[in-house]
C-alpha cells in the first residue's frame, strides 16, 4: 500500500484515537484497559479521586478544620502543641515559675520530682509535712491555723472547750455546756428553764400576765388553760 497503490490503513491500536477493534469507548475496552465512568465507586482513569476529579465533576472541598487549643496540634500561632500565642502560655520546667501541673518552682508534676529543699520552700497545706512557715503539720503560717487542747476554745475536731476528738474526752457537762441549745429540750447552759432564759427567750408561765410562749391570749390557750369561749 502507499505509493501508486492505494492508501495505507493505520494500524489499530489501543493509542489512535479512534474507537476501533472491539473497544467499548475510545481506546478502552475489549482488548485495550477497561474503560472507566464517574460512578464506579473506583478511583481510575483521570480521576482524583473515586468518581471525582479530571474529566468527571470536580472532587468537593474537603472542610475545614477547626484550630483549636486543645485539638492536639500546633498550629495558628501557638508556640508549642496547644499552648502560646493565642493559646495558655507554655511552660517549661526551666522558667523558673511554678506553672503548667508543677508542685514547684520548676519541679513536680510532669517535670522532675521537688526535692526536700523545694518542698520547703514551696509547701503546701496538704502534704503531710511540717515545712515553710507552718507551726504544725498543714498548719499554721500560710494555712489554717493550729490549734491545741489548752488554747481557751472550741476549734480542730474538738466536741467542746479543748475536749474531745484528739484532746481529752469531754466530761458531760462540758460536752452539755458547750453545746446548749434553745431547742435541745434540756435545761442546760445559763436557762432557765427547758429552752428558755439565760442565752435564750424569757421563760413564761399562764400567770404572768402576757401573752407569751404558745398562748392564745393573755394567759391561756396552748400549754395553759383553754381559753374562756
Amino acid at each position: 500500500c502507499g505509493g501508486v497503490c492505494k492508501a495505507c490503513v493505520p494500524l489499530a491500536s489501543c493509542s489512535d484515537g479512534i474507537q476501533n477493534q472491539d473497544e467499548e469507548g475510545t481506546d478502552c475496552g475489549g482488548v485495550c484497559s477497561p474503560c472507566f465512568s464517574c460512578s464506579d465507586g473506583i478511583q481510575n482513569g483521570n480521576e482524583e479521586d473515586i468518581d471525582c476529579g479530571g474529566s468527571c465533576a470536580p472532587c468537593p472541598t474537603p472542610p475545614e478544620i477547626l484550630e483549636t487549643c486543645s485539638d492536639g496540634i500546633q498550629n495558628q500561632d501557638e508556640e508549642g502543641t496547644d499552648c502560646g500565642g493565642v493559646c495558655a502560655p507554655c511552660f517549661s520546667c526551666m522558667d523558673g515559675e511554678q506553672n503548667g501541673d508543677e508542685e514547684g518552682i520548676d519541679c513536680g508534676g510532669s517535670c522532675a520530682p521537688c526535692t526536700i529543699a523545694q518542698a520547703e520552700e514551696y509547701p503546701r497545706c496538704d502534704d503531710g509535712t511540717m515545712n515553710g512557715e507552718e507551726e504544725g503539720i498543714d498548719c499554721g503560717g500560710i494555712c489554717a491555723p493550729c490549734f491545741s487542747c489548752g488554747d481557751g476554745e472550741q476549734n480542730g475536731d474538738e466536741e467542746g472547750i479543748d475536749c474531745g476528738g484528739s484532746c481529752a474526752p469531754c466530761e458531760p457537762e462540758e460536752t452539755m455546756e458547750a453545746y446548749a441549745t434553745c431547742d435541745d429540750g434540756i435545761i442546760n447552759g445559763d436557762e432557765e428553764g427547758i429552752g428558755c432564759g439565760g442565752i435564750c427567750g424569757p421563760c413564761f408561765n399562764c400567770n404572768d400576765g402576757s401573752q407569751n410562749g404558745d398562748e392564745e391570749d393573755v394567759d391561756c390557750g396552748g400549754s395553759c388553760a383553754p381559753c374562756a369561749s
